[in-house]
């Protein structure tokens, strides 16, 4: 027959006081942490398609256009929740990754990271202060209004993505590198196109 042992392990007083004492210390930090995740507002993340639907609703937005492998657009994540929490009811705090809608990336210009604006009313405001949250605060709660604003793009037409892509290729064109090579093949493209058309 197979014989079973009980294992037990005595505890010390001491020790269990100490296990105890350590679990206590513990809650001390982790609840004042989770009660403040809990608290806080939300940074709201907008996609190509949510984009117009969210920010034309007459709100006042400020969203982060970023790439997710940005240094810069990484130290500010921590400080854009800060001001999500700071700002809930007042302003909604959102952001963008541009390597994912690069639709967006285009109608808003964004040509670096993070790139900030700030929507209100059909208008646009671009911020480029300081990233810490007391300058984004005050912009967002009406040092926006100092800013020269511009209409804010709506969705871009066909004739809007010909016009930018011919912009890029003029721009292409024009640079001082290599510039007989792409003004030939630029030619060859005309004559070829034209052919084709007639």
């Amino acid at each position: 027959p197979v014989r079973r042992v009980r294992h037990t392990r005595e505890v010390s007083k001491g020790a269990l006081a100490g296990a105890i004492l350590d679990l206590f210390v513990a809650m001390r930090f982790l609840l004042p942490a989770a009660l403040f995740a809990a608290a806080r507002a939300d940074v709201v993340v907008l996609e190509a398609k949510t984009f117009d639907a969210a920010v034309g609703d007459g709100a006042f937005w400020l969203v982060e256009f970023y790439a997710p492998w940005c240094g810069h657009c990484k130290k500010l994540a921590p400080v854009w929740d800060e001001l999500a929490a700071a700002l809930e009811g007042e302003v909604n705090v959102a952001k963008s990754d541009v390597t994912v809608h690069q639709g967006l990336k285009n109608r808003f210009e964004v040509r670096g990271f993070p790139t900030l604006k700030f929507f209100s009313g059909g208008r646009m405001y671009g911020y480029d202060g300081a990233r810490d949250l007391a300058a984004l605060t005050a912009f967002a709660k009406g040092g926006f209004k100092e800013k020269e604003s511009v209409a804010a793009p709506g969705e871009p037409t066909i004739v809007d993505m010909v016009k930018r892509e011919l912009k890029v290729v003029y721009r292409q064109l024009v640079s001082k590198k290599d510039r007989e090579s792409k003004v030939m093949v630029f030619t060859l493209g005309l004559v070829i196109g034209a052919t084709l058309a007639s």
